[in-house]
């Protein structure tokens, strides 16, 4: 199996599962994918679709690869206001809603890191403020969640667990739930 298919089928495991908890737990949770299937959707397509939703916030769930067989951890990355579009000399109402987007968009991937850290001690690798493209042009909270290398041997065979993946997508849901206060 190819990195590239592996990664497809965990974070389709992860989300299908995330939708699960979030939607079984609370009536006022709706959950929207943007793939339910062994589906491929250019980046494009997915933003579209994204803003079609007009969803209260956006998680993309991604596996890590690179830096070397050592690297391992998970990390979160979100677009921050410099890669938002903020402006000088834009309407300080824009500038303001593009400011109050990235405010929330920290604020929801430190709840989601905190819940991570619960399964994975010491394993957290920060929030990254990157350019994230199936995240640009995204008007609302949105962060970029990369659970594991698929690089690292530990980190696979922990990624390829299905009570793993169980654990991953409910302290993921529990960040989200915080975030919402719920």
């Amino acid at each position: 199996m190819s990195g590239k298919s592996v990664e497809k089928d965990i974070t389709l495991a992860l989300a299908l599962s995330l939708k699960k908890y979030l939607e079984g737990g609370d009536q006022r949770i709706k959950v929207q994918l943007t793939r339910s299937g062994d589906k491929t959707l250019a980046i494009a397509d997915r933003r579209n679709m994204i803003k079609k939703f007009k969803a209260d916030m956006m998680v993309s769930l991604h596996v890590n690869a690179g830096f070397g067989s050592d690297a391992s951890g998970y990390e979160i990355s979100l677009p921050g206001l410099k890669h938002l579009g903020a402006v000088d000399g834009e309407d300080i109402v824009k500038n303001m809603e593009k400011t109050k987007c990235a405010n929330d968009s920290i604020r929801l991937a430190q709840l989601i890191l905190k819940k991570l850290e619960i399964i994975f001690p010491r394993k957290g690798r920060g929030i990254r403020e990157v350019p994230v493209p199936i995240l640009t042009g995204v008007t609302m909270p949105s962060v970029c969640v990369e659970i594991g290398f698929l690089t690292n041997k530990e980190d696979k065979n922990r990624l390829l667990d299905k009570d793993v993946q169980r654990d991953i997508a409910r302290s993921i849901g529990r960040g989200i739930r915080d975030y919402f206060n719920l």
